[in-house]
């Protein structure tokens, strides 16, 4: 890409000029939260016969939830309710999804040409509306462009949680005001709840909260609604859950609760379009932006830069990313930040040698403090290690104390060791492992709430070890869970079975592939019951917890599977072979029971209705008062 060279040099200096004003990061917010109830949810149990009545109600039951909850709007025209929509043509998606996901330069050139048109439409109006302070702006006057970033900047909200919790779902803030709920439904909609699994969609207790609180029938909350509440719901549901009717349905009920629009509604509802770019689909996604767009003139919103970069984030051609850079060169845009390092990301792309990247930051863009950047200086470290041929090239970021690595940097390398094309296939677990044990070490393992992805880059990794090794695998697993269960501080009690928080969390995190090496670990069991390997679920043993130590401290060693045997006392079981037909039953009956789990959520649902479930669960878990206990105190009183 040609023009990002220019691009960075001319509008870096902004960002840095931005930085400069910027006050320090503010420290992480938290709401109260209480110890959970570890027992059995006081869910109804039903019979055979009641099961079997109530399975032909579950048919696409997320869309009978969203009915009900759009039901207030009282429009049955709307097509989520109609049972006569054309069938979705998935072998046109498929089609356009591989055309979108190719890197030959003939499918590229050729996506480029079909686009263009909806592209450049899109473009010009985007132009046309950005407000005029925006366009034409000296970007060689610091001071104006100092102004309108730091503008721009105050117009972001600026709630900071962590990426990741794993304990219970805190209460609803009392008393409630207008600003502690659209605090706390931030916090909803941008942290990832791992405990009880209560961000899923389908099972999960959050998104019933969501929509609890947000039904125009819910006259509780009605004060306490905002356009705020409602663009973190269109977020949530639309970008993280990959409901994009829902979310654009979301705009009739905020309208009808009497909340306008605004810019963040457009910024989200863009930000839905980057996942719809992405996916399997028949639409054109420029042709979806520029309908938002012209939805901002029709609503008098006026654009900003952040609109920019969610336009940019939608962009999947080379080709259209470097006109997108032409137009905003060609009307002197000022740039945040966020749509530097994106564009930062595709120039990296562009070249062979980290140290072209290097120089590219410190002379063209002029940001010599790079190192103490963490951001930026991840990016470099990523590159290096995908282009590494062993480790000695990264050393001088661990040991130069002037780079500031974080955990994020743990992650940055691991992912890159995974696409690294120069490795060998069994070099990348002994690299992984020492970059993950010598690096947390120096980090003296921080919380590693934010960076899941680490250990399941390692997890991954050793999975793919030949069956014969099962023994190994199974230990060295069981090491990485534990050192995860410490740094992210997984909750470790039993809810609902007998399996661990933690276990059921990572479990979760690894989508199945978990249950491969338990079916093998169950196959091994059954068939030498004299050496039975503990299940991956069992937390270690104190002699378990000092070898591992051990392994760590000679981790640098290590070279192969066999070394590493040598000091963890596991065997090579040569004769060890698997029946496919063992290891099918289980993940059938692993399914099962996680239809059961979620039936069960379903019959219930049915039976007291969406409001009543959800209010119940919710007082169950201490989210919320409970009324009768609360009208009980009032009579003592």
């Amino acid at each position: 890409m040609i023009s990002i060279k220019d691009t960075i040099s001319r509008l870096g200096r902004s960002v840095r000029l931005l930085e400069s004003h910027q006050k320090s990061p503010k420290p992480l917010k938290s709401f109260p939260t209480k110890t959970p109830k570890v027992s059995k949810d006081n869910d109804v149990t039903f019979t055979s016969q009641e099961v079997e009545q109530f399975k032909p109600l579950l048919s696409k039951f997320q869309t009978k939830v969203f009915q009900d909850f759009l039901g207030p709007l009282d429009m049955p025209n709307l097509k989520i309710y109609s049972d006569e929509l054309p069938e979705f043509d998935e072998a046109s998606a498929k089609r356009n999804w591989k055309s979108k996901n190719t890197s030959r330069p003939i499918n590229l050139l050729n996506n480029f040409l079909q686009d263009r048109g909806n592209f450049d439409k899109m473009m010009d109006l985007l132009v046309r509306i950005t407000p005029y302070h925006l366009k034409n702006v000296n970007l060689d006057n610091d001071l104006v462009v100092s102004n309108i970033l730091r503008e721009q900047e105050q117009l972001r909200i600026n709630f900071q949680f962590p990426k990741n919790i794993f304990t219970e779902v805190p209460p609803i803030p009392s008393p409630l005001t207008k600003e502690s709920f659209e605090e706390y439904i931030y916090l909803l909609t941008h942290s990832t709840f791992h405990y009880r699994n209560s961000s899923s969609l389908t099972t999960g207790i959050i998104p019933d909260i969501l929509l609890y609180t947000h039904k125009l029938s819910n006259e509780e909350f009605k004060p306490f609604r905002s356009a705020q509440t409602y663009n973190y719901l269109i977020k949530y549901f639309g970008y993280d859950k990959n409901q994009s009717s829902f979310a654009r349905q979301l705009l009739l009920v905020m309208n009808k609760d009497d909340c306008k629009p605004n810019i963040g509604t457009i910024n989200n509802l863009l930000k839905v379009c980057q996942i719809h770019s992405h996916i399997r689909s028949t639409g054109n996604t420029y042709s979806i932006v520029l309908k938002y767009l012209r939805l901002c003139t029709k609503l008098d919103i006026h654009i900003n830069l952040s609109t920019f970069t969610r336009v940019y984030d939608c962009i999947n051609n080379i080709f259209l990313k470097e006109i997108f850079i032409n137009k905003i060169q060609a009307i002197n845009l000022p740039i945040q930040k966020n749509l530097l390092v994106r564009i930062l990301d595709d120039f990296s792309l562009t070249i062979k040698e980290t140290s072209e990247l290097i120089y590219f930051i410190e002379n063209d863009l002029r940001y010599t403090n790079w190192r103490e950047d963490s951001k930026i200086l991840n990016k470099v470290i990523y590159h290096q290690a995908l282009i590494m041929r062993n480790l000695n090239e990264l050393r001088v970021y661990f040991e130069d104390s002037t780079y500031q690595i974080d955990e994020y940097t743990i992650k940055s390398i691991l992912e890159a060791i995974k696409k690294n094309k120069f490795l060998e296939d069994n070099d990348r677990i002994w690299l992984m492992l020492k970059v993950y044990v010598n690096l947390s070490e120096k980090l003296q393992f921080p919380a590693m709430d934010n960076v899941i992805r680490v250990y399941q880059f390692l997890i991954e990794q050793v999975i793919q070890w030949d069956d014969s090794y099962i023994k190994t695998t199974s230990q060295l697993i069981r090491f990485i869970l534990n050192d995860a269960t410490e740094s992210m501080r997984l909750p470790t009690e039993c809810i609902n079975s007998n399996i661990p928080e933690n276990y059921k969390i990572m479990k979760r995190i690894f989508k199945g592939k978990l249950e491969d090496v338990e079916s093998k670990i169950a196959f091994f069991n059954k068939t030498y019951r004299d050496e039975a390997l503990p299940r991956l679920m069992e937390p270690l043993n104190a002699y378990e917890i000092e070898l591992w130590k051990s392994i760590k401290q000679n981790i640098d060693n290590i070279q192969s599977i066999e070394q590493f045997m040598d000091l963890s006392g596991a065997t090579e079981v040569k004769d060890f072979q698997i029946d496919p037909s063992y290891i099918d039953k289980y993940h059938k009956v692993q399914k099962h029971k996680f239809s059961s789990t979620k039936n069960k959520k379903f019959f219930n649902k049915l039976q007291e209705g969406a409001d009543n479930y959800t209010h119940r669960k919710m007082v169950e878990r201490m989210i919320i008062a409970d009324d009768n206990n609360n009208n009980n105190n009032n009579t003592a009183n």
